[in-house]
């Protein structure tokens, strides 16, 4: 069986949706930090308070430029080179608010 990715159809299809966060988060960000990831890299995962609480001290601003960037193991924009920048702090706000 054949599977297709077509992540710029996946983004256009989030334009107003208010679980556009959540749905980026499995699409893209999940596999290396859902409790339970794929992709082990030993990126901090969804729920951990201590690991998350030095990242949400650092804000929204440094957050969204580290994701931009990529950070450590992860690549330029987590992999989600179609979202955009707003869609990315969605997914970022995500992590956050499943972490505390």
């Amino acid at each position: 069986m054949e599977t297709y990715h077509y992540p710029a159809t996946f983004v256009n299809q989030l334009k107003g949706d208010p679980e556009a966060g959540k749905k980026i988060f499995l699409e893209f960000c999940g596999a290396c930090h859902n409790e339970n990831p794929s992709v082990d890299v030993n990126a901090p995962r969804i729920g951990d308070k201590i690991k998350w609480g030095a990242y949400r001290d650092l804000k929204m601003p440094t957050l969204l430029k580290l994701t931009i960037q990529g950070n450590g193991a992860m690549p330029a924009r987590g992999g989600c080179f179609e979202c955009s920048d707003a869609q990315l702090e969605m997914a970022i706000q995500y992590i956050l608010d499943n972490s505390f």
